[in-house]
């Protein structure tokens, strides 16, 4: 076993699944066991690997799951039926139960907590959202209650984010004469439309305010009360992200991969510091990147996987690769899902040559974030809001003005800063001689760290002051100095 800090990396199980179908994996974990929900099976493993197999094809997207009074729920959804698989605490065998909806369903299912009662929510082609409460009373275990749905049923109903009473959802149409349309709806009826194909939709809380955080094609868009706020734009592909509390600054994260980089980017589309991480030998990452605190520290740590089967970890306040990784299983991970076996939080994952492999990653249960597919077992894709150690009181500090990379080797640098209020940001730079070399300007939302890119490419090498002057919105002005060292 190899330990370090509050961390011990140890294996606990490798296995093969050899009836295992390649063309659908998902895993889901409710604590007590993982389940990998397959094209005609569904697989049930207990903490130590020991794998049962049922002949069911459970669900075309992947099940929501839970655990009630010692019995564990698997909710999939295919076709117009919900099928619910049951576990009792030493059956190996489940009961299911298959409810017919009488509407196509075209999203994974979602479990949330509305006041007191357990919901289960499932979205359909002509873009409703189903209502169930949850009771294991019921000889149905769940009982449809509401229906909320859209006026144009020419949308689907693509994803579905929840936390308590509240939920959000992505509406997408190809039949609209703008092209592609996807709308971000809440339940508080404040929707925006944006003409982009949205794949995946998370919530977390920003400042105490719900915000939703859309990934589409051309970027992500960050909504809050039927607004956008921002859209981001990105430079590569990316196909889906996690969230998490990774620098314990007060921010939520968005974590995501394109090609060969791990990149970090606050609500502002600022880069975290020491990311993006890029891997060196070119393989490509893959799949949905995981995020947890199992070394202890109150920052999230960051696992990703490459296309040879290789998952590293990454120190959310380094951005270094943790001490004993990456481990490699040689083959691509087609699913993945940190769990907690007996108190000590643990990574499961499934290759494409079939093996399922189950590994301690700390010796503590340690803080979860984004451990599953569309964020956990409930599906719900929520983060709660960031936690922050060191709160900042001050309009404009000194000590997040900075930039990164210093030196700067790749032609451009990130000039970043902090203010407490929405402030129209004016950058000067001068060479040590005084003489002037650029200006550039930004605006910069209160609360939160922004940045402003500035491009060396035709700068000569040398040392630079940065002179950063914030305006606020109340008429407060600051301005800092920096330096800036520019190596070609």
């Amino acid at each position: 076993n190899l330990a370090y800090g509050d961390s011990v990396i140890k294996t606990v199980f490798a296995d093969s699944i050899p009836n295992l179908s390649l063309n659908f994996t998902k895993m889901t974990s409710t604590g007590k066991r993982i389940y990998i929900a397959n094209e005609n099976s569904l697989f049930a493993s207990d903490n130590s690997g020991n794998i049962t197999s049922t002949p069911i094809s459970l669900s075309d997207f992947k099940p929501a799951s839970i655990f009630i009074d010692s019995v564990e729920y698997l909710f999939g959804i295919k076709d117009s039926f919900i099928t619910i698989a049951r576990y009792s605490e030493n059956s190996i065998v489940p009961g299911i139960q298959n409810i017919n909806s009488h509407k196509i369903l075209t999203c994974s299912p979602v479990i949330r907590t509305n006041g007191t009662q357990l919901e289960l929510l499932a979205g359909t082609q002509n873009g409703y959202i189903l209502v169930y409460k949850i009771d294991p009373t019921l000889p149905t275990v769940i009982q449809a209650t509401s229906t909320m749905y859209m006026d144009d049923a020419s949308f689907f109903v693509k994803s579905i984010s929840a936390d308590n009473n509240y939920l959000a959802a992505s509406f997408s149409t190809m039949q609209h004469t703008a092209g592609p349309v996807s709308i971000i709806d809440d339940n508080n009826q404040k929707s925006i439309t944006i003409n982009d194909i949205i794949s995946q939709i998370s919530l977390t809380k920003s400042h105490g305010n719900y915000t939703i955080i859309a990934l589409g094609n051309n970027g992500f868009y960050i909504i809050s009360g039927g607004v956008l706020i921002r859209k981001i734009t990105l430079n590569g592909s990316v196909n889906s992200f996690a969230l998490t509390d990774l620098k314990n600054d007060g921010d939520n994260y968005i974590i995501y991969t394109s090609g060969n980089q791990v990149h970090a980017i606050n609500l502002t589309g600022a880069e975290a510091v020491n990311f993006p991480f890029t891997n060196t030998d070119t393989q490509n990452f893959t799949g949905t990147p995981l995020t947890a605190d199992f070394e202890g520290d109150n920052k999230s740590e960051v696992i990703a996987f490459t296309q040879d089967g290789r998952i590293f970890a990454f120190d959310g306040g380094t951005g270094k690769v943790v001490s004993g990784f990456p481990i490699s299983t040689g083959k691509m991970i087609l699913a993945s899902a940190i769990y907690n076996d007996n108190g000590k939080i643990s990574l499961a994952a499934i290759d494409s040559s079939k093996h399922f492999y189950g590994w301690n990653i700390g010796s503590t249960a340690g803080t979860p974030y984004w451990v599953e597919e569309n964020g956990n077992n409930l599906n719900n894709a929520f983060v709660a809001g960031a936690t922050s150690t060191n709160p900042v009181n001050t309009f404009f500090p000194k000590s997040k003005v900075y930039n990164y990379p210093n030196p700067v080797y790749n032609g451009q640098t990130a000039i970043r800063y902090y203010v407490s209020e929405n402030s129209r940001i004016n950058i000067k730079i001068f060479d040590l001689a005084g003489d002037f070399v650029a200006e550039l300007n930004n605006e910069a939302q209160g609360g939160y760290e922004s940045e402003t890119i500035w491009k060396v490419n035709n700068i000569q090498s040398g040392i630079y002051l940065a002179r950063v002057e914030a305006v606020g919105s109340s008429g407060k002005t600051e301005s800092n100095i920096i330096k800036i060292a520019v190596v070609k």
